[in-house]
């Protein structure tokens, strides 16, 4: 019977606007500082998470997850504190970015957790 490893899951708010100058649809991750961009505004969602994940994981490869956390101030919390935190529509970021509207869904990017696991081996 085949396992599945623990997964790690960050939730992740997003701004968006359209760049005249491109002609393309931006989005910016400010706990992350990244930007991604896509032709359509329904691909936006689709590209912000990849690059997201893409950033967490060469952080993850490159040792520095741990630190780029701390920075950003993300915190670990529990499931239970998830929860309470959703059931009570607690809002606990805020940002202005001129310019950009934030976006109506969080961005979800999943990984293994044993990029952290091998982040703190090397640690």
């Amino acid at each position: 019977m085949a396992t599945t490893e623990d997964q790690v899951k960050f939730s992740l708010r997003y701004f968006c606007r359209f760049d005249e100058e491109v002609s393309a649809y931006v989005g910016y991750v400010p706990r992350l500082q990244v930007y991604a961009q896509s032709p359509t505004e329904e691909g936006l969602q689709t590209a912000v998470t990849a690059t997201a994940l893409r950033f967490i994981l060469t952080c993850a490869d490159k040792h520095s997850l741990g630190d780029i956390m701390r920075e950003s101030q993300m915190q670990e919390i529990s499931a239970i504190e998830l929860e309470a935190a959703i059931a009570n529509e607690e809002d606990h970021e805020f940002v202005t970015v001129r310019g950009y509207k934030e976006c109506a869904t969080p961005i979800e990017v999943s990984l293994p957790f044993s990029a952290f696991a091998l982040q703190d081996a090397h640690a």
